[in-house]
């Protein structure tokens, strides 16, 4: 079967998605390693036995609202070819620029980062290779999560101290951090989520009935332990900026735009 006549038969498996003929296209490039416009270009070029096989099954899953990236089991973000797997977020555009307001703050390049809760590793390689002088720590509970942000580090060339460690419990009393990042889970755990989403690791998602308990249990144990830092940054829902204010009321808390200019990061200091 040539590549117009798959992408056909393709269109009607997905047809309940949203777009299927891009979500059919994103596949079969992926499969076959080319970009989209060569499917268009080449057509009546045909699949082999094995990938006819494989796309077949990957449409398949695809219908069943499987996320595309655990189906080719890698995506590019941030310029990043990362694995990703059901162990960890997929990801996200929101993250992109996040990231991206973490190098915009800084007046001088730091010395130590921390990634607490790093998933796939993302955003502690992507600062790694902003940073490269940077010390680079990141951790994460889950131990296949770690696995993969291992693979992913090194697949892209940068050197990361991971452990294991639920928020700072690892870390000694009165550490010092230029730098911290935590993506923690955000979402409350009423609030009903896509069919995509609902595929990805709840824990890496829900967090108690606001969806803040992971941020408030990272605030105690900074207290706690006595933990400093120059900037801790944050990522939420906007309709939590004022609790997010509420726990860090001991912090000076400033509020950057997300998607579509709704606020979705805080980048928390120590008052002067």
């Amino acid at each position: 079967m040539n590549l117009h006549k798959t992408l056909k038969t393709a269109v009607t498996k997905l047809n309940h998605l949203e777009n299927p003929s891009l979500e059919a296209e994103v596949l079969l490039a992926s499969l076959l390693d080319k970009h989209r416009t060569w499917l268009r270009t080449y057509p009546e070029t045909k699949l082999s036995a094995t990938q006819h096989l494989k796309y077949k099954w990957w449409i398949q899953q695809r219908a069943a609202h499987k996320p595309v990236a655990y189906i080719t089991g890698n995506v590019v973000w941030n310029s990043l070819s990362l694995k990703v797997n059901k162990h960890t977020l997929i990801p996200r555009d929101e993250t992109e620029i996040l990231c991206h307001h973490i190098k915009t703050a800084q007046t001088i390049s730091p010395k130590t980062i921390l990634d607490i809760g790093t998933g796939s590793g993302c955003i502690a390689i992507w600062l790694k290779k902003q940073f490269p002088s940077a010390q680079v720590s990141a951790f994460d509970i889950a131990k296949n999560a770690l696995k993969l942000a291992k693979k992913n580090a090194k697949q892209n060339q940068t050197e990361i101290k991971f452990a294991k460690s639920d928020l700072t419990q690892i870390l000694p009393n009165k550490t010092k951090i230029d730098v911290i990042v935590a993506n923690l889970p955000y979402v409350p755990e009423n609030l009903i989520v896509t069919p995509e989403v609902d595929q990805e690791p709840p824990t890496a998602i829900f967090s108690g009935t606001d969806g803040l308990d992971h941020i408030r249990a990272l605030q105690a144990q900074i207290t706690d332990k006595s933990i400093s830092f120059k900037q801790l940054w944050l990522e939420f829902l906007p309709s939590q900026t004022d609790t997010i204010k509420s726990i860090f009321s001991d912090y000076k808390v400033e509020f950057k735009p997300g998607v579509n200019e709704e606020l979705f990061f805080a980048l928390i200091t120590p008052r002067a």
